[in-house]
């Protein structure tokens, strides 16, 4: 779900090709906001 909400924002694509190599692309991904959705607590009490 990460990757999906990264790779939509608005210059990913500009970005990603801007990344000089696989370490750049890495922080891309690593670095990018993204939300997080609350966790349920009912899941882990169970």
């Amino acid at each position: 779900m990460y990757i999906a909400q990264i790779t939509q924002q608005i210059d990913f694509e500009k970005r990603w090709m801007q990344a000089r190599d696989t370490k750049g692309l890495r922080n891309l991904i690593l670095l990018a906001k993204r939300t997080r959705e609350p966790v349920e607590t009912d899941l882990l009490n169970a």
